[in-house]
Parts: C-alpha cells; sequence; structure tokens
C-alpha cells in the first residue's frame, strides 16, 4: 500500500511544490566548526581534491564570501541530495582580482557531478557545516573530476578583466541521480608533477571570491513516459458509466486508482479499452495506462 500511494501521489496532477534542496552554508559567511575555526568553508572542502578554502571579506567588513587564493590548490566541494529526472538551476556570484604582474592569468571552473559516479561502495552523506570536513567523499581524485562523462554539466570562466562582482546561473538536469556533488576552484598555473602539498592543479595569479551560491528545483524533466501519457486519450473525462481509452501505440496494460491508493479497475474486467466506470463513487481517480515497458498516467474524474 504505501509503495502505490506513493505512486499515486507522485503521478497525479494535484498541486504539490517542488523544493529546492539544501545547500549547507549557501552564503559562504564565516560558520563555527567543531574543533575549528569559524570559517566560510564551513559546509564545503574536499581535502583529497585541493587544499583549503579561505573566508575573505568584500564590499564591507560584515559581507563573507569564499577565496580560491592566487597559485594556490584552493576547492570548494559539497554533496547534496536532488530528486531524478528533474532540472535544477545553479546560480552562484563571483569576482577576479589580480594579484601578480605577469600574464599567468587565472579561470574559473565550476563543474557540477554526478553522484552515480562516486567511487565504488561510497553511500554519500549529508551532515551539518558545524560538523567540519574530516569525512570522506564521493570524489577523491582530480582525474574523475575532471572526466566529462562525470559532469552534468560544467563551465570554464576566463578573467573577465576587471574586479567586478558578476551572477552566473549554470542548469542541468539530474537524469537518473539522486546525488549531486558540487565543485569549484581556480585554474591557470601549470604544476608539473604536483605542488609541495601533492596537488596536480593550481590557481593563476588571481584571486577569486565566490558568494551567494543557491540550488534551485525548476521542475521534473520531461521523460519517455511523459511523452507515451501525451499519446494516451481517455473520454468521456468526466465521465459517468465509462472511459474509452486509446493510444497511438499498443495498450498492454490499464489500471484505475483512487486517490488513497486502491486500484478500483483491473486489466482483466477492462474490454476492448473501454472501462465501466457506473459503480464508481464519484471523485478524482488515476487511470495508468501501459504499453510494454512504457507507463503512462492520466487524471480521471468521475461525476
Amino acid at each position: 500500500m504505501k509503495k502505490t500511494l506513493l505512486f499515486i501521489f507522485a503521478i497525479s496532477s494535484l498541486s504539490m511544490s517542488a523544493q529546492d534542496p539544501v545547500v549547507l552554508n549557501a552564503t559562504l559567511d564565516p560558520l563555527a566548526r567543531t574543533g575549528s575555526s569559524d570559517c566560510s568553508c564551513a559546509g564545503w572542502m574536499n581535502k583529497d581534491l585541493g587544499d583549503q578554502l579561505e573566508s575573505s571579506s568584500w564590499n564591507s567588513d560584515t559581507s563573507f564570501g569564499a577565496k580560491f587564493d592566487d597559485t594556490e590548490s584552493d576547492v570548494m566541494y559539497q554533496e547534496i541530495a536532488v530528486l531524478a529526472n528533474t532540472d535544477y538551476k545553479f546560480t552562484y556570484v563571483y569576482n577576479f582580482e589580480a594579484k601578480g604582474t605577469d600574464a599567468l592569468s587565472s579561470q574559473l571552473d565550476v563543474r557540477i557531478l554526478a553522484g552515480s559516479a562516486y567511487t565504488s561502495g561510497y553511500t554519500p552523506a549529508y551532515p551539518a557545516a558545524a560538523d567540519g570536513v574530516s569525512r570522506d567523499f564521493g570524489y577523491p581524485d582530480i582525474a574523475d573530476v575532471e572526466n566529462a562523462s562525470n559532469n552534468l554539466v560544467s563551465e570554464i570562466l576566463d578573467y573577465p578583466g576587471d574586479k567586478d562582482f558578476r551572477t552566473r546561473e549554470i542548469t542541468f538536469s539530474t537524469g537518473s541521480n539522486t546525488s549531486i556533488a558540487i565543485f569549484l576552484r581556480g585554474i591557470g598555473r601549470d604544476v608539473t608533477g604536483s605542488n609541495s602539498k601533492g596537488y596536480a592543479w593550481s590557481n593563476g595569479q588571481h584571486e577569486i571570491r565566490i558568494d551567494e551560491v543557491s540550488m534551485t528545483n525548476e521542475g521534473a524533466t520531461a521523460s519517455v513516459d511523459d511523452f507515451f501519457s501525451s499519446q494516451i486519450s481517455a473520454y468521456p473525462n468526466p465521465a459517468k458509466d465509462f472511459i474509452q481509452v486509446s493510444s497511438t501505440r499498443e495498450i498492454t496494460g490499464i489500471a484505475m486508482y483512487n486517490l488513497i491508493g486502491k486500484k478500483v479497475v483491473n486489466f482483466s474486467s477492462v474490454n476492448n479499452n473501454r472501462i465501466d466506470t457506473s459503480k464508481l463513487a464519484k471523485g478524482i481517480y488515476v487511470l495508468k495506462v501501459s504499453s510494454n515497458e512504457l507507463v503512462g498516467t492520466k487524471k480521471i474524474i468521475i461525476e
């Protein structure tokens, strides 16, 4: 019954608000960490992939963000839970500030990584920001981060020639993923082999600041089943005595459910795709139509 109820509430077109995922310390404020100093890195980091993440004040003494120092291997990383087959928008504020005198420019590397590519056997956890950063991560290898097949979306931004703050948005679909990792760093400096701390990459000669990160749910991604739903006709609707079901594809199964999850019509009782509804109580039902591996749904009203 529990699975049926979840199915009914998921597929019915009754109003349900989509929630945004939880991003720890999205404003990148200096927060307390267990056993460590206050830091904008609270809730962020992955020491397997980079050295550190620092707090940075900008614009005023009370406005803080995070900073990738020039010529350092700083990184910010966080794993968050998401819904599968859903579109999301990742938004952040950034700026570049030149610190060197030569032409060693920096680039901002931004990636959304697929949870399906986490290291084998890893199960994601979502601790509070105050728990610090000494924990396992799904991506412990920078080569896996840089592997394009593990990226749901990525972009590299060049130094814009000024130190203005800009807002950037990128969108992506989760596909089958129910977890993702947010990854940002500054790049641009060639590190032969690795630097003194063991990282084989580094920022160029700009400080790059990040602030006001957000992840918003933009709605369900259209699926093959959604397309099949559009190919199903059920009439009359509203109905009283019967419903005739048709589709551009072969129909291999039909069922109807009420809104408490009880199946009220089985395929075995359907004759030539015509459903007898004369004995059903008035109300809203969900019609489920199958075509081999495809499943489509329609909301049906019985008067």
